[in-house]
Order: structure tokens, then C-alpha cells, then sequence
């Protein structure tokens, strides 16, 4: 597997605020449909953050991870879906889900934080929930402020883009 990543690196006194941005290229993953492959790509997601953080530590990751972070809320989004329909009703519900929340489930266990929740930004996507995330660690800075861009078009984008405002603490 091969990683495009691209490093922005902010210093503001003695906190260094570093965010990773991955492209993937491997052709088996970079699909619009990788859910229909779930249960070979249950825990790639998860290893490829742990690969980055690993590598680079970073305080802030940002990206389209096609998930959301709150088990419930995904529930509810996915009783939409005919793949997740399939998987309740194979009795494979456990492997979606283990899937599905993998990226965020691992953050959650090395302390980052999501900058806001799904309750609060609402859908984001064509498709119905919030497929884009920036995650923060754990008391690495405070949220001021976040807004919704408007980008959804056919031309343009199938989601619309979150812009977070932090505070750094010093």
C-alpha cells in the first residue's frame, strides 16, 4: 500500500499543531463502494491511522472517513443502506459495524476527540450523515466556533465541507 502524505505544520509558542492529510492508492480500498468488501477490510481504516500516527504524532486528523463516530447515530443512517440491511439480517450486523466505526473507535482509544458531533452539524452528505471528521487530541485545543460550507453539486462534491475554528491553549 502507498501513502500520499502531505504535513501542514502550524507553531504557536511552545504547541506544535501538526495534521496529516492521506491520500490512499491502493486500488482495492479507493473505491466508492468498499463497504461491499467489509468483512476483508474490517480493520484496514484502523491500521492505516495507526500507521500515520505511528509515523508522524500528530494533534489534528482530518478527513472523509465514510463514517460517523456515535454508534446509534451510524444505526440510524445505515438502516438506509441495502448493504447494512444484508448484514443485519445475515447475522453479520457486529462485522459492518466493527467496520463501519473502526477509524473512529481507534482514535477514540489514543485519546483524540472529534471537533463536533453529529448532532450538532446534522448531515453533511447527499447520502445522510457525516462523513467528514477532524479530530483533535484530547485537550490539545478547544473548539470556538465550526460552520457548514455549501459544496454539494454534481459537479463539485457529494459532501459538504466543516470548517472549525480552534483555540490553541498555550
Amino acid at each position: 500500500m502507498t501513502f500520499n502524505v502531505q504535513l501542514y505544520e502550524r507553531v504557536n509558542g511552545d504547541k506544535s499543531i501538526i495534521a496529516a492529510f492521506i491520500q490512499k492508492y491502493q486500488p482495492d480500498i479507493l473505491c466508492r463502494f468498499d463497504d461491499v468488501k467489509y468483512l476483508n477490510l474490517i480493520n484496514v481504516r484502523k491500521n492505516e491511522l495507526k500507521l500515520l500516527v505511528d509515523k508522524y504524532h500528530p494533534d489534528l486528523i482530518v478527513g472523509d472517513f465514510n463514517a460517523e463516530t456515535d454508534v446509534n447515530f451510524s444505526k440510524n443512517i445505515l438502516k438506509n443502506y441495502d448493504i447494512y440491511k444484508n448484514a443485519t439480517q445475515s447475522k453479520r450486523e457486529k462485522q459492518f459495524l466493527d467496520y463501519y466505526m473502526s477509524a473512529s473507535n481507534y482514535l477514540k482509544s489514543l485519546n483524540f476527540k472529534p471537533a463536533y458531533t453529529e448532532q450538532q452539524v446534522k448531515q453533511t452528505s447527499v447520502f445522510g450523515g457525516v462523513p467528514d471528521w477532524i479530530w483533535t487530541k484530547v485537550g490539545a485545543e478547544d473548539v470556538i466556533n465550526f460552520q457548514i460550507g455549501d459544496a454539494l453539486s454534481e459537479n463539485l462534491s457529494d459532501h459538504n465541507a466543516v470548517m472549525v475554528t480552534f483555540k490553541i491553549k498555550s
